[in-house]
C-alpha cells in the first residue's frame, strides 16, 4: 500500500486536534495554496513569465509543507529556484504540469477523508 502524500500531523499540532480549526486550516489552504497560488503558477507557465513563477512557487512552500507533501515541496523548490537548478523551460514546465496534477489528485483525497 502506498503511504500517503500528506499528512494533518502539523495542523492537528496547531490545532490541539480540533476538527472544526482543522477543517479550518484545510479550506484555506484549498483557497489560497490550491487556488490563488496554484493558479498563478499555471498562468505564469502560460505565458512563460518566470520571475512570476518563481514568486507564486515560493508563495506555495508554506501551504505545501504545513500538510506534510514532500515530494511536491520538493517540486515546489526546484520550479523556484529553476535559475539556481540550471532547469530549461521545458522541463519547468513539465513540473508545473506535474505538481498541478499531484495537488488535485490529493486535494481529492483530502476532501474524501475529512468529508468536506
Amino acid at each position: 500500500m502506498k503511504t500517503k502524500e500528506y499528512t494533518f500531523e502539523h495542523v492537528e499540532a496547531i490545532t490541539s486536534g480540533d476538527r472544526e480549526a482543522l477543517i479550518h486550516f484545510v479550506k484555506l489552504f484549498f483557497k489560497e495554496t490550491l487556488g490563488n497560488d496554484l493558479s498563478n503558477l499555471v498562468n505564469a507557465k502560460n505565458d512563460a513569465d518566470l520571475v512570476a513563477l518563481s514568486k507564486a512557487a515560493h508563495r506555495m512552500k508554506t501551504g505545501i509543507r504545513m500538510f506534510g507533501m514532500h515530494e511536491q515541496l520538493e517540486a515546489v523548490m526546484r520550479i523556484e529556484l529553476w535559475e539556481k537548478n540550471k532547469l530549461d523551460f521545458n522541463t519547468i514546465r513539465q513540473e508545473v504540469e506535474n505538481l498541478n496534477h499531484d495537488l488535485e489528485r490529493i486535494k481529492a483525497h483530502i476532501i474524501e477523508e475529512l468529508n468536506i
